[in-house]
């Protein structure tokens, strides 16, 4: 699995996570991490990994700076959102593992992600609304 987050100041001025992006990565080494660098994270932001030896292909790309984890106190924010996902998962389902795996995962980041838009939902509906053309009564009858 690949997860990465996001470190943001908040409006209070305090560190914290922004976003969260997740990827189910079958098999480890650089190869494979690649295309979920390239899609998720910008070469011109920091990155911090633990000192596993696969990520030093991908130094030539991006600014990666590796710390060894000592047990997550080093990545507090990522253990803290490991730690979340691994008790949602719990509560929600009894196999973590099988075909619905990869839905699951994508359904707990994509709800993450929002946790912070919930008063622009509506916004965001109306604001779709009024960018369709108008459909008549005549039009939705026809059309069923």
């Amino acid at each position: 699995m690949g997860l990465a987050v996001e470190k943001v100041i908040n409006k209070e001025g305090k560190q914290t996570i922004g976003r969260a992006y997740a990827k189910v990565i079958e098999k480890g080494g650089a190869e494979n991490l690649k295309p979920f660098f390239e899609e998720k994270i910008s070469k011109d932001c920091a990155v911090k990994t633990d000192g596993w030896r696969g990520y030093l292909p991908l130094k030539k790309d991006w600014q990666i700076e590796q710390e060894i984890s000592d047990k997550g106190k080093n990545f507090k924010e990522l253990h803290t959102h490991i730690m979340n996902i691994k008790l949602w998962l719990k509560a929600f389902i009894t196999n973590a593992k099988g075909p619905g795996y990869k839905t699951i995962w994508t359904i707990f980041i994509a709800g993450f992600n929002q946790r912070g838009f919930t008063g622009s939902i509506l916004e965001k509906l109306l604001a779709r609304a009024v960018q369709l053309k108008p459909v008549t009564y005549k039009q939705i009858i026809k059309a069923n």
